[in-house]
């Protein structure tokens, strides 16, 4: 598995290079062992964006079914994405992020009202 580097290389170019590499880092025996090779492009802000919305309505949707409603604007889907994406690491740390950003904060907030019955929580970037 591997991540295309950006730019103009042709997929045929990277993917020859990486098969080129693979075998003289792993050796051509192990190689031919592997029945498929993927190569994926380079994670990009957009990407990290669209990964950060889904997860985020993963999160709506877990706590409607317990009765609480999360509206996230905007802003916090730029925060996450800030926060959560490094362009050498890519986006290893978005989870952490919405983990700490988001879904923590949010389960405070809940457990804090103690209310029983349904609970509506809104949460926006303040600091644009």
């Amino acid at each position: 598995m591997s991540f295309a580097p950006e730019g103009s290389r042709t997929w045929g170019l990277f993917e020859s290079e990486m098969q080129e590499s693979s075998n003289t880092t792993i050796g051509p025996a192990f190689y031919n062992r592997i029945d498929e090779t993927v190569v994926f492009d380079a994670f990009d802000a957009g990407t990290v964006e669209l990964v950060a919305r889904k997860e985020i309505d993963g999160l709506v949707r877990k706590l409607k079914r317990r009765n609480v409603h999360l509206e996230v604007d905007a802003g916090v889907v730029h925060l996450l994405r800030r926060v959560g994406f490094d362009p050498v690491y890519g986006a290893r740390g978005l989870s952490r992020a919405i983990r700490n950003t988001l879904t923590e904060p949010v389960a405070h907030y809940v457990i804090s009202r103690g209310s029983v019955g349904r609970s509506f929580a809104r949460a926006r970037n303040a600091r644009r």
